[in-house]
């Protein structure tokens, strides 16, 4: 699955907004910084200078980089002399030499020019953060006939913002988004189902209302009908989305899509009712004929407590530590289930922790997503640690930690790969910078196999459905952007540089 990687030289010092890991395996144990990850909803990279990342030999399990020193410069060739001066040497072994100079490092030279001009308007409007709030509140309200094509709205939305950032609307769509992506030499994707309903479990339910009865009412359908269309359609949307992925790809999950018959249940910490764990089973049971991961996605702190119990269950049913292959010989599975850990809460470290003990106690494997978070404008404030340092801090533990426990399950013949994901539209400078890097490190190394390449396996999250659906997934990203305005205005720089690479300023 994942895949080992060394992040380009001008980024050093990781910080990923989505690393997937799956334990137990054996791993060397990182003696350093591990890895950071961003405030918001993309993965960057920071400064840092003076390091290189060791390529990790392949084990299947846990994702991981480790950093170590920058190796010394090597010595200059025993016949090479490097003058300084205007002199010149006469001497038959003595050969003066030129510097090459090296290529210029242009981490989105492959994007196409649209895409620069279009990611620039974008993202400058979200460096702004009055008008990112002016759009934001606008867009929030109904608009019926958005997805019409002669709503005025659609053309707007559809050209910008929405092929910026989401998939698209149909199959074909879809498909050609993705293909654009792996020709620019993104991995593998993550696929998501835009579909998001208000979650509020009181919102719909019974006793919120004094007017009508728990199964009818007087205008439009019941609550009860309301809540079972809500919850096909998710049903629906996330098992289309598990057959649009390809194998090594990975679907995500979000609970909240379903509705408030879902979150209720969470909310209370209870087991999903038959039907929704039927439809669970089929998910993951689909995914598992694919070759496709599920990556259940953290949702609010209220919420995740519930969110946590499902997962488990999931994870103890089809993460299994082996599987009977041919001649019924033992083989080590693949993990088909990922929680994800906002590691910016307090309490997440000890949750890892405790899912970690309980996975080597029962036998099974636990799947690991880590992020830094999501809510930071929603969640409890007095759960979210108190600086942004506190939480690199926790990250860094959590990924020392799932290390430490892979080191320990050595030579159970698993594979540990590295993948780095970042958004659809955003962070570009870092997923192809690192794509750029990884084909830098293959030349002159066509002879190897690809075990033996290092090179970055990047993914991109992608969402997909109607604009009306992918509009309340963009408004939530928007809201996320307004405590990282500094990630757009990276982003701005980036492509920036690139236009005047292009129309030769730079160079």
């Amino acid at each position: 699955m994942f895949r080992r990687c060394a992040p380009p030289p001008m980024m050093m010092a990781a910080s990923a907004r989505r690393l997937l890991v799956r334990v137990p395996v054996p791993v060397p144990v990182p003696n350093s910084n591990a890895i950071t990850t961003a405030a918001t909803a993309a993965t960057r990279y920071h400064g840092g200078q003076g390091q290189t990342f060791t390529p990790i030999p392949r084990f299947r399990g846990i994702a991981t980089t480790i950093p170590r020193a920058s190796p010394p410069p090597p010595p200059p060739p025993p016949h090479v002399l490097t003058q300084h001066s205007t002199s010149t040497s006469t001497t038959n072994d003595v050969h003066p030499t030129t510097t090459p100079t090296p290529t210029p490092f242009r981490p989105l030279k492959s994007l196409p020019t649209t895409a620069l001009l279009r990611s620039i308007l974008l993202h400058t409007i979200s460096g702004v953060p009055a008008l990112l709030t002016l759009s934001t509140t606008l867009l929030s309200r109904e608009i019926p006939g958005i997805d019409r094509a002669w709503h005025p709205l659609f053309w707007l939305l559809y050209p910008t913002f929405y092929t910026h950032f989401c998939a698209g609307r149909t199959e074909a769509e879809i498909a050609r988004a993705g293909n654009q992506l792996r020709e620019l030499g993104i991995s593998g994707l993550i696929m998501s189902y835009a579909r998001e309903v208000d979650g509020d479990a009181s919102s719909s339910s019974p006793s919120s209302s004094s007017s009508s009865s728990p199964s009818t009412t007087t205008t439009g359908p019941s609550i009860a009908e309301t809540e079972k269309q809500h919850l096909d359609k998710w049903i629906q949307g996330t098992m289309q989305t598990i057959r649009y992925s390809r194998a090594g790809d990975f679907t995500a999950v979000k609970f909240s899509g379903g509705g408030a018959a879902i979150m209720r249940l969470l909310r209370a910490c209870k087991p999903p009712s038959p039907e929704i764990e039927t439809a669970l089973n089929e998910m993951c049971v689909l995914a598992r004929e694919r070759g496709v991961g599920i990556l259940v996605d953290a949702e609010h702190a209220r919420d995740q407590d519930g969110i946590d119990l499902w997962t488990r269950g999931l994870m103890r049913r089809f993460n299994k530590n082996s599987v009977e292959g041919s001649g019924g010989k033992k083989m080590a599975a693949r993990p088909v289930v990922y929680n994800t850990y906002q590691m910016y809460l307090k309490h997440s470290p000890g949750n890892l922790a405790a899912d970690l003990a309980t996975a080597g106690r029962e036998g099974w494997v636990l799947g690991v997503k880590l992020v830094r978070g999501a809510y930071l404008g929603s969640d409890p404030r007095e759960l979210i640690c108190e600086s942004k340092e506190d939480t690199d801090a926790q990250f860094d533990e959590a990924a020392r930690e799932v290390a430490r426990e892979a080191a320990q399950r050595r030579g159970q013949g698993r594979v540990v790969d590295v993948v780095y994901s970042q958004l659809m539209g955003m962070a570009d400078e870092v997923s192809f910078g690192l794509v750029e890097e990884g084909r830098r490190s293959v030349v002159g190394e066509e002879t190897k196999s690809e075990m033996e390449t290092d090179t970055p396996k990047v993914y991109k999250y992608v969402v997909w459905g109607s604009v009306s659906e992918c509009l309340k997934y963009l408004l939530r990203r928007a809201e996320e952007n307004k405590d990282a305005v500094g990630r757009s205005r990276e982003n701005v720089r980036a492509c920036l540089e690139e236009v005047r690479w292009r129309v030769g300023l730079r160079g």
